[in-house]
């Protein structure tokens, strides 16, 4: 008989001990049914439910300030990226054109400034006090095109008070052109030049290049004696090697006063498409967004017309900006082989909610027709939080990406965070947006008599990757201004769809 057999318990114990047993069982399950609670499944990130991912990087690193980023990714390789910007750290501390270069889809960056700068190499732009207002485009042999503006800080003796906007100073457009990925740009046209004189300043200047023949276009706004203001065009029809003499495309007859900010695109078709703003049209108060087209390569134009009415925010007035604000027109146009193919897009900042809010048309024939303006940020109307300073691009499935500085996150609508949007319905709706910033910035924090930011960032976009650049102050604070260029690729291919965009 095994020693340890139940068998040695008298009858009367075994029972009790199965009744224990029974009780210890239940009571431990009880226990486990007590303690046990099921696991909540981790509540998804809004980037996680869009399926994105980014992260920021420094793409300068100076003690001056840097502002004004463009940014083009090349047709025939999305890891290779040019930008631009206005950089201050130059020998004589004044703005020039900086250029930055990357192999690796942004995480690395080389920097350069374009030839002409203060003790910098000989170029057709010495001699010249600052450069600005870059723009970067690539075209279809693999060139890279910069464009700008260049100036002397001192006026003309015989126009002291500077009749109309900074008119007496030496200034004029340029586009540099390279042939190694953007590493050099020893190539330099001058396409207009005004010397000290009391009735021209050529301003804000932007860029297209025709992805079929290279034909390469830029307008900008020349300023005259009393502010009459008129747009200009240049072109060239062999790769940036010469360009022709400007031509007036707004009504030279009627007397403007306040058009700025051009922006240009070229359809698949060869047609050339030119918008800016006409600032009081009509009478103060009255801004709309003004169009013409051309045909034939730019060699004859449209008369303009108004294709939408636009409410200016305060250039100098935003709540709680030290730096100004302008509007300023993006565009971009789809080049994808959807069926969205051709279509036309145009953004800015308005103030029609009485706060900063970003607005986008789109035209699907070519700029026949175009929708009413759509507000773009999704945040509560009129909520008192600004948006503004959007860039736009289109990718090769015909999505369309917009990056913007955004302060709805903060209370006291102060600090800002740029935000992406995408569209996979050509632009309808915007139905994902998120943060895509890891930290917070305040522009009051850059330098300058009053701060500057610049007045636009930049956006492109390859057939699986967005990427964005834009003016930053996370390194600054209050006693120690700061302001660089950040960057941050949003591969937003993985897109799945949490929530179906509605049609």
């Amino acid at each position: 008989m095994d020693p340890d057999s139940d068998e040695l318990l008298p009858p009367g114990q075994k029972t009790f001990a199965v009744i224990v047993l029974l009780i210890l069982l239940s009571a431990t399950l009880a226990a486990s049914l007590v303690l046990y609670e099921p696991r909540r499944p981790r509540r998804r990130s809004e980037e996680e439910e869009m399926g994105i991912t980014f992260e920021n990087i420094a793409v300068t690193d100076v003690p001056e300030n840097n502002n004004e980023p463009s940014i083009a990714v090349d047709p025939n390789d999305p890891l290779h990226l040019v930008a631009a910007g206005n950089d201050y750290g130059t020998p004589n501390g004044d703005a020039w054109v900086g250029y930055y270069v990357s192999w690796d889809g942004g995480k690395n960056w080389s920097r350069d400034l374009i030839p002409g700068y203060f003790l910098g190499p000989i170029s057709p732009l010495s001699g010249y006090d600052g450069a600005g207002d870059p723009v970067v485009c690539f075209g279809p042999e693999g060139n890279v095109y910069i464009s700008g503006i260049c100036f002397k800080r001192a006026t003309n003796p015989a126009n002291p008070v500077n009749l109309g906007l900074a008119a007496g100073r030496d200034n004029g457009i340029f586009v540099a052109k390279s042939t190694d990925g953007g590493e050099t740009f020893n190539q330099i046209s001058i396409l207009v030049l005004a010397f000290q004189t009391p009735i021209a300043f050529h301003d804000k200047e932007w860029m297209a290049v025709d992805m079929d023949n290279g034909n390469v276009y830029v307008t900008w706004a020349v300023f005259t004696m009393l502010s009459r203001v008129n747009i200009l065009l240049s072109r060239s029809t062999d790769g940036g090697n010469s360009f022709s003499i400007p031509q007036v495309i707004s009504d030279f007859f009627t007397i403007q006063k306040s058009m700025q900010g051009t922006t240009i695109q070229v359809t698949p078709d060869g047609t050339v498409h030119v918008f800016w703003t006409n600032f009081g049209a009509d009478a103060p108060g009255d801004e709309r967004i003004m169009y013409i087209y051309s045909s034939d390569e730019g060699q004859s134009f449209t008369e303009p017309r108004s294709i939408c009415e636009t409410m200016e925010i305060p250039r100098n007035e935003l709540p709680n900006c030290e730096f100004r604000t302008p509007t300023l027109l993006m565009s971009a146009v789809d080049l994808s082989d959807t069926n969205t193919s051709g279509s036309l897009y145009v953004t800015w900042n308005d103030y029609r909610e009485g706060d900063a809010d970003i607005m986008l048309i789109y035209s699907r024939d070519n700029g026949e027709t175009w929708s009413d303006a759509i507000r773009v940020n999704n945040d509560t109307e009129g909520n008192g939080k600004d948006q503004f300073f959007s860039a736009v691009a289109v990718s090769d499935q015909g999505y369309v990406h917009l990056i913007f500085y955004d302060r709805r996150d903060d209370d006291d609508n102060t600090v800002m965070h740029i935000y992406y949007a995408l569209s996979k319905s050509g632009g309808e709706n915007f139905a994902y947006q998120t943060n895509i910033t890891t930290e917070s910035f305040d522009g009051n924090n850059a330098q300058g008599s009053s701060p500057f930011i610049g007045d636009y960032i930049g956006l492109t976009a390859s057939n699986t990757t967005a990427y964005g650049i834009w003016c930053d102050t996370r390194e600054a604070t209050e006693g120690s201004p700061d302001c660089e260029l950040y960057f941050a690729y949003v591969e937003f291919a993985c897109v799945e769809c949490a929530h179906e965009e509605e049609a």
